[in-house]
């Protein structure tokens, strides 16, 4: 649903649930849409673009916060940090910028497989490995610390947040000796979690949308992460003291694209090349995943809207340049597409308005 129509659709819930909290998702709509129609609502905008062909991690996806009473903003907090620890509240407005900054402390206790594990596994060629289990790891607690400037005008949108997480007693996969039983059937590496020494990130986020014309907008951001551990206590250890990459982290992500639309009388035509870029992604063994990009185009195509029914159709290219990460089976790969991909998807909406 685009920005735009957001107050139409409010004004069709006018009968439902009076006492609900209502919010919406649109970073170009103030909260105030919502006013003098409902008495409990906010906003919460992640800062994230989505598609259906795109796997979204939210725990990496910012989101700001915004409602009409501390009751209602504390409620939408813990909504949100059962999504992501990235959670933002508004702290000062000054003309079209709003100021935010937030602290939150983070528990996570052990899971039954990070607990429990016991089972050998080798991938293609790669090395048999003995997975464990650790029965005394201990909860991972964090504080983490963050703000944010915000600057809203008609047409333009830039977001730029910090953030700092200290962790204590981080549960991370780490390989560990492989005993003398292990070793006479064949275990080549034997992997268990623990409690890392000590761990922390920092970085930051930027994001923009520009709307150059009507039918004409540009987007994109850009994030930056610093994740890393130290993975030992161990003095004699000659890792010890050393700070090295989180496994599965990398420290540049950016994503792109370019929309543009019209509509003609009985059709409308949108047109949206999408791009993004992920940098060497770290684990500790069997090898870093490859940098990439991949590019894809969608055009979705609104033939037939009648009364009751509307048909669209998507067709497009993933993976426009064709790029295949040939990594050796086994090793991380930083991708896993399969190359270019042509696909189309139909969609047909029903919808009868009268009430029951």
């Amino acid at each position: 649903m685009k920005d735009a129509v957001l107050e139409t659709v409010i004004s069709q819930l006018a009968h439902c649930n009076p006492d609900a909290l209502y919010l919406h998702t649109a970073g170009s709509m103030p909260m105030e849409v919502w006013k003098e129609k409902f008495k409990n609502y906010g906003v919460a905008y992640p800062m994230q673009t989505f598609s259906k062909q795109r796997e979204v991690n939210f725990e990496e996806v910012p989101f700001f916060l915004e409602a009409n009473s501390p009751e209602n903003l504390s409620l939408l907090q813990e909504i949100a940090r059962s999504l992501s620890p990235k959670v933002y509240e508004p702290m000062y407005k000054l003309g079209d910028f709003n100021i935010r900054a937030t602290y939150s402390n983070g528990f996570k206790a052990p899971t039954l497989k990070e607990l429990h594990d016991d089972y050998i596994t080798q991938i293609g060629g790669g090395p048999r490995k003995h997975y464990y289990g650790n029965k005394d790891l201990k909860p991972q607690k964090s504080n983490y610390y963050s703000a944010s400037v915000e600057y809203h005008a008609s047409n333009l949108q830039i977001t730029v947040t910090g953030f700092y997480n200290r962790i204590k007693n981080m549960i991370a996969l780490t390989e560990v000796p492989t005993s003398a039983e292990d070793r006479l059937d064949e275990i080549e590496a034997s992997m268990t979690h623990k409690n890392l020494s000590k761990a922390r990130s920092f970085g930051g986020d930027i994001s923009l949308t520009y709307q150059i014309l009507s039918s004409l907008a540009i987007g994109g951001g850009y994030s930056y992460t610093d994740a890393k551990a130290q993975y030992t206590d161990d003095p004699a250890d000659p890792n010890y003291m050393l700070y090295t990459p989180i496994n599965g982290t990398s420290f540049h992500n950016a994503n792109w694209k370019l929309a543009w639309n019209h509509a003609w009388k009985k059709y409308k035509l949108d047109v949206t090349l999408f791009g993004r870029y992920q940098s060497t992604r770290f684990y500790i063994t069997d090898g870093d995943g490859k940098s990439y990009q991949l590019w894809r185009l969608n055009t979705r195509h609104n033939v037939l809207k009648k009364k009751k029914w509307n048909l669209d159709i998507n067709v497009g290219i993933d993976n426009i340049f064709d790029y295949v990460d040939r990594t050796p089976f086994g090793r991380h790969r930083g991708t896993t597409s399969p190359g270019r991909t042509w696909y189309a998807s139909f969609i047909v909406k029903f919808q009868n308005k009268h009430k029951l």
